[in-house]
């Protein structure tokens, strides 16, 4: 062929399409580029519907690793002692750091495994006894925690105010809704978390996976990171001096003594509280009260209107219900109650063996 002819050849190509022209080139490339993003968009949605469902369904230890990783050593404890009886633990930190199980549980008798949580009152404490029969758990005695502080729910003292909505799950939608105030408004976020899981969890996932990331302002991992194979959440690892323990309880008792300056018991908290015991009555699960070491100075410090209205009705209740009542105020020394409430470390040693004893019928 001429090559006189080969523009004019080269003009038709291209006139019918079928020449490798530089637009046809430039436009394959952006084709594949937004193939591209539209397979990481498509991708990244599909991660982020399988880690949301993930969370709820499969592992939910990520969403809310302090119930998650007690529930998870409940089965592990469960399996390796199947004929022994296990008695669950339910209340706040006071719960969580002075019950040991490993100091309460003998060779025989039943098993005491500690499932309170930081900040919990009558209303968590419900929903967790709500999640524990939803997830199997099913205890053979349930010890409940009883402390005054906790039976205001109103305003500021709502335990609503101390549930992160980020370990909420779907099963808890209906205890929000009977609980919580703003309870469109917490639903609300539920679903926001859940549209968004990777965003909202970040904090929470780099402090299980690498806690060491993070500055300590920003670990949100104490509730968690240190539960032993019962349960227990450690506290502090020594007693402190007189003088320290003077200045721990000035500065609790400013928080408490506006608590305790307007005291009444919540009608929310009353709900709570019977909702646990009717659930537990229903499932043929025996039920106690347990009022947790107080130290000698935090006990005198009670306005007298206070421990009259809660004593009265502590009995009330107990009566109502036929539940008995464990009263270990006084059950440890004064040097192990570093603020005049939270046992330390030894104190939880020496408080868990009495109530192993009393568990097993030796009190």
């Amino acid at each position: 062929m001429p090559v006189a002819e080969l523009p004019t050849v080269r003009a038709i190509r291209v006139w019918i399409g079928t020449a490798p022209t530089r637009p046809v080139r430039t436009t394959s490339r952006r084709r594949s580029g937004r193939r591209a993003v539209l397979a990481f968009v498509g991708i990244f949605l599909l991660a982020n519907v399988i880690f949301s469902v993930g969370m709820d369904r499969v592992f939910p230890s990520v969403r809310d690793p302090e119930y998650g990783r007690r529930v998870s050593r409940w089965f592990a404890r469960k399996g390796e002692n199947p004929n022994r009886e296990f008695v669950a633990l339910l209340g706040s930190s006071r719960m969580a750091m002075g019950a040991r199980p490993e100091f309460a549980n003998g060779e025989t008798g039943p098993l005491a495994f500690n499932f309170a949580q930081v900040g919990s009152g009558p209303v968590m404490q419900a929903m967790t006894l709500r999640r524990l029969l939803h997830d199997g758990v099913k205890p053979d005695r349930v010890i409940l925690e009883y402390w005054p502080a906790f039976l205001r729910e109103d305003g500021f003292y709502a335990e609503e105010s101390r549930i992160d909505p980020h370990r909420l799950l779907p099963i808890d939608e209906g205890f929000v809704g009977d609980y919580f105030d703003g309870h469109e408004r917490t639903l609300a976020t539920m679903r926001q978390i859940r549209r968004h899981p990777f965003y909202e969890h970040r904090a929470r996932i780099i402090s299980q996976l690498m806690p060491s990331w993070l500055p300590m302002s920003k670990r949100i991992d104490s509730g968690w990171d240190r539960l032993d194979r019962w349960g227990w959440l450690p506290g502090t690892d020594h007693d402190h001096t007189p003088q320290e323990r003077v200045s721990l309880h000035a500065i609790s008792w400013e928080y408490f003594s506006i608590l305790f300056a307007k005291y009444s018991i919540h009608e929310k908290a009353k709900r709570a509280t019977r909702e646990i015991l009717e659930t537990c009555r229903d499932r043929g699960i025996p039920v106690s009260f347990l009022w947790l070491p107080e130290s000698s100075e935090y006990r005198s410090a009670y306005p007298h209107q206070v421990l009259q209205v809660s004593e009265a009705y502590l009995n009330e209740i107990c009566c109502e219900y036929g539940v008995p009542y464990i009263d270990a105020r006084t059950w440890v020394p004064d040097q192990y109650l570093g603020d005049g409430f939270h046992l330390t470390q030894p104190g939880a040693a020496v408080f868990s063996r009495k109530l192993g004893e009393f568990l097993r019928g030796e009190r």
